[in-house]
């Protein structure tokens, strides 16, 4: 075979998920061109060496050693291509190869170094949602002598920016991120720091390995800081020394330093972002990232002032940046701007928005609402907009162009033109904890009413001053894990009734809702207590389960500041109504079952056991106590409801025992002294004093006796 034109190289360990797709997709650019196929495998036990042996030119072994350079110059080492170029497993070459083709058949191919694709990170495994895309220098020339540097995030040794062919038009999809569980990311994380931070102890001043080490520290606080901490102390001397590869990362890694650091409010935010600035004025990671950052900090702050002001500058430059096709300077090719999505446009204008209207610049948001693009706004964009709904100040007008923004998005979800179910999520909650906070404001249930749906109906309801009227906005709301807790509040206040849709709301979506009214207010509780507890509302499963929880809640609110009676009156209700939930819930053979019962959740057992409780009560006052202090060792949650219990029943039976001593007749007395006076002579524990104690005669005036 003459010398192939590009050597496709690989490194690969268990793969089987993505393999075959990812070689397939490479099969018209193989056609197109002479290529070599090389695949190093470093340890698989599925089925990935069996597909890469149906497409690979040369497939060998590579012994795993913990450092991903060595393992992609292994690759290197045995090809034969005039240019070499990277490719992962869960890449998949989805754009035409012409670009690409053109390049190594055209004159440049003789004149440049290396060359970048696109490689397009997918937040969904559909891969029809939104994305990210990433300039990867994957390519280099083999006559160059280049080879990876680096144990992780290995790259090329790259001086001159120049030296890089950029195919704008050659597209790698990448859905790898999509496969990580929680728990798989925090070891990938700790793998990663490691070396990372070995390879900073080598070169403690290589600007790279600062800033890789930055995005390694994600889920790690403490180590987050520590290095947050190592780039503000250490950037300002290696930017005076011109260190070779400050041009290429030194914004990016400011910029990161700066996200961590308004997140963790640190101190000296202020100072470190006017220095950034000043450094790099006309870098886009201070124009865009910083300034996003800076905004930020200063909305966190409320000052509105100077949040404006990096907001607007934010937005000119974005703009730029994107009428200019994304315009690729050295240090945004080296590493990627952070804040340049259509989640963070949508955030500053949120910010800025808020910031106008405590600014009492009404004339000017309309023009920023009209730019609003919510399809892929995450919470604090949400909750800026739902608080400029809460200031009196804001005119009607620029209320309905807020309230229309809502609308468009959700109109836009319940069409499935956004597919993001988490945006929506955060949507909701957004709104619901900014309409929470203003609990008593009127005009916000106003201005709030004005969205469609169940948060439109909710800001209805709570604002409702009848039973029926209250009903009738119920009837209307379709979808009620959207209902909000204040809308529920009235709606118990008010002793509706409540439609069968409502007790569709999902258990954790109610409890939540739950939690937030039942923060064991009296008038909650009483209602609770004496209407809903009765029969003609637990007549259904999905009556008494409704009825179960906000008893249960209410009982474990830690706020808890109900009178005695009432949460004696309120524990005595949840007994009655928890019996019926359990035995609804569980088999029969289960809940008599003492071994098998501890497995089901805690908070159902604490249930049952307190039903169980409750009968010895009468029967049995020891058995009682000694079964509530067995609550308490399986669920210490539920301490403060038993030690009330505990205290609530000794002090009953203290009462029974004054009213028995009362009406003690002479006799009773005389003979409860002379049995004082025989108890003195035997010591502590002695058979003596324990026969006496088992005493007939003892035990009818142990009452007189014992307290």
């Amino acid at each position: 075979m003459s010398q192939p034109l590009l050597s496709i190289g690989m490194i690969v360990k268990n793969e089987e998920r993505s393999l075959e797709k990812c070689l397939k997709a490479l099969t018209p650019l193989r056609q197109a061109i002479p290529c070599e196929l090389v695949i190093a495998d470093t340890g698989s036990t599925d089925k990935t060496k069996e597909i890469a042996s149906k497409y690979a030119d040369i497939l060998f072994d590579f012994k795993w050693i913990n450092d991903f350079s060595k393992a992609r110059n292994a690759v290197m080492d045995k090809c034969s291509g005039k240019w070499f170029m990277t490719v992962d497993a869960d890449e998949y070459l989805c754009s035409p190869v012409d670009e690409l083709v053109s390049f190594l058949n055209g004159p440049s191919a003789d004149k440049k170094r290396f060359a970048s694709f696109i490689q397009r990170n997918h937040g969904d495994v559909s891969m029809n949602g939104p994305f990210t895309d990433f300039n990867a220098t994957r390519m280099v020339r083999m006559d160059t002598g280049s080879r990876y540097e680096g144990t992780i995030h290995e790259t090329f040794n790259i001086s001159n920016f120049n030296d890089i062919q950029i195919l704008q038009n050659t597209i790698f999809d990448h859905d790898g991120y999509t496969q990580i569980t929680a728990q798989h990311l925090k070891e990938k994380e700790l793998r990663n720091l490691t070396l990372l931070e070995n390879q900073l102890t080598d070169s403690p001043d290589n600007v790279r390995n600062i800033l890789l080490c930055l995005e390694a520290t994600v889920l790690n606080d403490e180590k987050r800081r520590f290095f947050t901490d190592y780039a503000f102390k250490n950037l300002p001397r290696i930017i005076e020394e011109n260190s070779s590869d400050v041009e290429l990362f030194g914004p990016a890694c400011i910029a990161a330093a700066l996200s961590y650091a308004v997140d963790d409010a640190n101190p000296d935010f202020f100072e470190k972002a006017e220095w950034a600035l000043k450094v790099f004025p006309n870098e886009y990671h201070s124009l865009i990232d910083i300034n996003f950052y800076i905004a930020k900090y200063y909305y966190n702050k409320k000052h509105y002032t100077f949040c404006e002001k990096h907001c607007k500058n934010y937005l000119k430059e974005v703009n730029s940046f994107i009428k200019n096709n994304g315009a690729t300077t050295p240090a945004v090719f080296a590493a990627p701007l952070k804040c340049i999505e259509i989640k963070h446009k949508a955030e500053i204008i949120a910010y800025l928005i808020n910031s106008l209207t405590n600014l009492d610049k009404f004339n000017e948001i309309e023009k920023y609402i009209s730019q609003l693009d919510l399809s892929e706004a995450e919470i604090d964009t949400f909750s800026a907009l739902a608080a400029s709904l809460t200031d009196k100040k804001t005119p009607q007008k620029l209320v309905s162009k807020i309230t229309n923004a809502f609308n468009i998005f959700f109109g836009d979800f319940k069409s499935n033109k956004i597919r993001s179910k988490s945006v929506y999520d955060d949507s909701i909650s957004a709104i619901t904890k900014v309409f929470f906070s203003q609990a008593n404001s009127e005009y916000c249930y106003n201005n709030f009413s004005e969205i469609n749906g169940t948060i439109g109906f909710s800001a209805k309801l709570i604002n409702a001053k009848t039973k029926a009227e209250a009903e009738k906005l119920l009837g209307k709301i379709e979808n009620f894990e959207e209902f909000m807790p204040l809308a529920l509040k009235q709606a118990l206040l008010l002793k509706c009734e409540f439609p069968k849709e409502f007790y569709t709301i999902s258990s954790q979506r109610l409890n939540l809702i739950i939690n937030d009214i039942t923060n064991a207010t009296e008038e909650i509780a009483d209602v609770i207590v004496n209407y809903y507890c009765n029969e003609e509302n637990l007549k259904t499963f999905p009556q008494i389960s409704f009825v179960f929880n906000l008893l249960l809640t209410t009982l474990f609110s830690n706020n808890i500041a109900l009178k005695n009676e009432l949460k004696s009156t309120l524990t005595n209700k949840f007994v009655f109504v928890a019996e019926r939930y359990m035995t609804e819930c569980y088999n029969e053979n289960l809940l008599k079952n003492t071994e098998y019962i501890n497995c089901i959740p805690n908070l159902h057992l604490f249930s049952w056991l307190l039903v169980n409780a409750f009968k010895e009560k009468d029967k049995d006052p020891l058995g009682y106590i000694k079964a509530l202090k067995e609550i308490i060792q399986k669920i210490p949650q539920a301490k403060q409801i038993v030690e009330f219990l505990i205290e609530e029943f000794k002090n009953e039976e203290e009462l029974k025992r004054q009213e028995k001593i009362k009406t003690a007749s002479p006799e009773l007395l005389a003979m409860a002294e002379q049995l004082k006076t025989m108890l003195k002579v035997f010591p502590e524990n002695s058979p003596e004093l324990l026969a006496i104690k088992q005493s007939p005669v003892y035990k009818q005036v142990a009452f007189l006796i014992e307290e």
